[in-house]
């Protein structure tokens, strides 16, 4: 099928400055945008413009839920309700699913319930002296200054929780030997050390013959009573509730004893449930909302930590710069030095035009967001190379015209091609665009800025830079041949020189 008629020339290096003209200043304008603050945003008559990336809980850390209402809700509604609540900043409410399903996502950059000083107070209860962490998990040094309430201890050097009670915690009494508390402040894991493990755990009852009163007959380590309940005040104690997790029997189970098997073991790990930044939320919006509204539990809840965060954030820039890397050696090998520049600058473009399209849009950029980008740097460098093939095939069939004309001719020639493939690819992702939902959204929207990014850099910015190369430093006798016809000839339109600069 040929939708341009053969043998039609387009000149499209006729107005190649102003399209890289046009190109840098939109890939610059979305350079700036993404390094601007993240979530920064101004309102331009009633509608907002994304002036710095909408970082995705993947990102930027945070908690996500994932929550049915059990009647209809408003989006405006349920983020004013979010905004009410103390301890919840920057709340992001989209629908999810269906229509009509009163299904919602919501996101808070809150991704912890424990400050450093409830932790202190958890393991003071515990009778555990230990320090706290930066972001990155290691302990806080002295040089960076102690926060109030922390000393620094002379022997490592870092700060570290006041002395122990010795009222509260003797030397005979059980103490923690580590206390841990999970990233997202849904859990807390203690350590204890003991003599025998009856000392901390429910005796097993037999297998065989007559159970004695109160042994344990789960299958299961269990605490002892008066230790159960001196570590849910412990907890509580510091102003922590706990989760209220039941199991399938309807027992609690926010207090189990993980790890060995007691009587192998002297040495237990108990862990505590305790409720998250999203079981916070839900209370609170149950207050406001009522019980009639607001589920009992979320579907799903999720949540990353800034330091995941930042470690997913780096990893997807390399991944994305590896792989442009790795087409310009591509590029390089399968047709020559001065066509890979072109090639990558292009990439560079198509990628930056859709980050730009997503910040301007307060679009979220997420590891789906990454994925797409990835996606359109192999169908941009595809839709280059059949450009690049193009030309280098006529760069040996017609040895005396000048490299911008050949570049007019290839690009003319694939230019039904490209409208064919590409206005495919546009109709089936704008199909995902209109029907999808959340991240499917977004994906397409992301393929569809890209292919047409993709497209238009083939032929607007890889091309011209190509000849500019060409033209700059490699001679350029190809781009010369017209303008010394007298001296072509008397070496003929072919010359050795032109000849050897050309064969590929």
């Amino acid at each position: 099928m040929e939708l341009i008629k053969p043998g039609t020339r387009i000149d499209f290096m006729r107005q190649r400055k102003f399209w890289i003209t046009l190109s840098l200043v939109l890939a610059g304008i979305s350079l700036v945008l993404a390094l601007m603050p993240a979530g920064l945003v101004k309102e331009f008559g009633g509608l907002k413009i994304g002036l710095g990336p909408n970082y995705g809980t993947d990102f930027r850390g945070g908690t996500e839920l994932t929550v049915k209402f059990k009647k209809p809700m408003d989006v405006g509604a349920l983020r004013a309700a979010i905004e009410a609540i103390p301890g919840f900043s920057r709340p992001d409410v989209v629908t999810a699913g269906n229509a009509g399903e009163n299904k919602f996502l919501i996101r808070v950059q809150e991704h912890s319930s424990l400050d450093d000083k409830t932790m202190q107070a958890v393991r003071a209860n515990l009778c555990y002296r230990g320090s706290p962490i930066d972001e990155n998990g290691a302990a806080i040094a002295c040089g960076k200054g102690c926060a109030a309430g922390f000393e620094c201890d002379p022997a490592t050097k870092t700060c570290i929780d006041p002395a122990l009670d010795a009222n509260k915690c003797p030397e005979t009494g059980l103490k923690a030997g580590e206390v841990k508390f999970s990233p997202g402040g849904d859990k807390v894991a203690a350590r204890f050390e003991v003599r025998a493990a009856e000392d901390l755990l429910v005796p097993s009852c037999p297998k065989i013959g007559e159970k004695p009163a109160g042994c344990n007959d789960t299958g299961l380590p269990l605490l002892r009573p008066e230790i159960d309940t001196k570590l849910r005040a412990a907890i509580t104690g510091a102003g922590i509730a706990l989760r209220g997790a039941v199991n399938d029997k309807g027992q609690n189970v926010d207090v189990t004893v993980k790890g060995k098997e007691g009587s192998v073991s002297k040495e237990f790990r108990v862990e505590v449930q305790l409720k998250s930044k999203g079981d916070l939320l839900l209370d609170e919006l149950r207050k406001k909302l009522g019980d009639d509204v607001v589920p009992a539990a979320a579907e799903s809840v999720e949540w990353v930590g800034p330091r995941a965060g930042k470690q997913l954030r780096d990893a997807a820039i390399k991944s994305v710069l590896f792989a442009i890397i790795f087409i310009m050696a591509y590029v390089a090998f399968r047709f020559d030095l001065r066509f890979a520049p072109g090639g990558i600058i292009a990439l560079f473009h198509d990628a930056l035009v859709v980050i730009g399209v997503f910040i301007v849009l307060h679009r979220e950029i997420s590891l789906s967001t990454i994925a797409a980008i990835l996606t359109i740097v192999g169908y941009s460098i595809a839709d280059t190379v059949i450009v690049y093939d193009r030309i280098r095939e006529n760069l040996v069939k017609h040895r005396g015209k000048t490299f911008y004309d050949i570049i007019n001719m290839s690009v003319s020639e694939t230019l039904s091609r490209t409208i064919l493939t590409s206005g495919s690819v546009l109709l089936s992702v704008a199909a995902f665009f209109f029907y999808g939902t959340g991240i499917i959204k977004d994906f397409a929207l992301a393929l569809f800025v890209g292919v047409l990014a993709g497209t238009y850099s083939s032929i607007f910015v890889a091309a011209p830079m190509t000849e500019w190369i060409d033209r700059k430093w490699f001679g350029a006798s190809a781009t010369k041949i017209k303008r010394r016809k007298s001296k072509a000839k008397t070496t003929g339109p072919g010359g050795a020189k032109h000849q050897a600069q050309h064969q590929l």
